[in-house]
């Protein structure tokens, strides 16, 4: 919940082989910098009974956003999916640029916080969200819940 996962060498959230799990209002960013990983940015394999929710996939060049094999049960829904492939859409996933303020792997210049007008603002479930983001924030500070590991504050 809430994380904030860029530039890894494998996926951003890795579920292996789990069950009865949550993962909620992540941001993952260009992460699958190794040349050997392409289990995207969420990976789900062998789960039972998972759910990925109000999360943001922002995938390298020509690399998966989501990676899902041999689940049961497993959900992905009201996440942001963008510049990936994917193999599980769910019906309020959106295909869009997340509108990050700065989205970069230079840890001294990155900022994935939501701009005005992104996709991602008021528009997640508030089903298992979290009440606050990862600053601490209240996580309801509009008409909506945001996707994301941050709220938006206007």
């Amino acid at each position: 919940v809430n994380n904030l996962c860029y530039n890894n060498g494998g996926a951003g959230v890795q579920l292996y082989s789990s069950a009865n799990v949550d993962c909620m209002n992540n941001t993952n960013y260009f992460n699958n910098r190794s040349s050997i990983s392409d289990k995207g940015e969420i990976s789900a394999i062998d789960c039972t009974s998972a759910r990925c929710y109000n999360n943001i996939l922002h995938a390298r060049n020509a690399m998966p956003a989501q990676y899902y094999k041999r689940n049961v049960n497993v959900e992905f829904d009201y996440n942001i999916y963008w510049n990936g492939t994917f193999v599980v859409k769910g019906p309020q996933d959106i295909v869009a640029d997340p509108r990050l303020v700065n989205a970069t792997v230079n840890p001294a210049d990155a900022d994935f916080r939501l701009m005005a007008g992104s996709p991602a603002i008021d528009s997640g479930t508030k089903k298992l969200a979290p009440r606050e983001d990862i600053e601490l924030n209240p996580r309801r500070n509009g008409s909506g819940i945001d996707r994301g590991s941050y709220e938006y504050l206007a």
